[in-house]
């Protein structure tokens, strides 16, 4: 389909360091997965007029997000809406005692994908993930190391 707009919506791992000032697509989408998402459709597909944006925030937890979603969402009548949050909602629970409990978080995301916008042909969801990254033992300097009594 031509001339589709692509958000990209979600805390730090999507934020990475775009232009709060980009109005203007396919600019000031940061050095993360947006960038490289757009970077490669925009070089395979250049005649299909695609529009990315970014509108990550580092820090968002879902009720962040949900509190900007007309705005920093559904104004921008995306075709195409990629939505990576979480992690902020499960440390922040450690760190400042602010995280979000997982009932709730399924409430506010629900919330976003029902909530009304623009005619939706499809929806798809990707599961949540967790990321597991080995510590290196002192010494080693590769890090690729697993840490003494880890599982690989």
């Amino acid at each position: 389909m031509k001339n589709q707009v692509i958000l990209f919506q979600g805390d730090s791992i999507t934020d990475c360091g775009r232009s709060r000032e980009a109005n203007v697509p396919n600019t000031g989408l940061g050095g993360g997965y947006p960038f490289m998402a757009a970077a490669h459709l925009l070089c395979a597909k250049a005649e299909d007029g695609l529009k990315f944006f970014n509108r990550g925030i580092s820090g968002n937890r879902i009720v962040d997000l949900y509190a900007r979603w007309k705005i920093d969402g559904l104004n921008l009548n995306p075709d195409v809406i990629s939505i990576l949050i979480g992690v902020n909602d499960t440390w922040h629970a450690f760190g400042s005692n602010n995280g979000v409990e997982v009932p709730r978080f399924e409430q506010f995301y629900r919330m976003l994908l029902d909530s009304p916008g623009p005619p939706r042909s499809e929806t798809g969801t990707l599961r949540a993930f967790r990321l597991c990254l080995r510590r290196s033992r002192p010494g080693l300097g590769s890090g690729n190391q697993p840490a003494p009594g880890s599982r690989p």
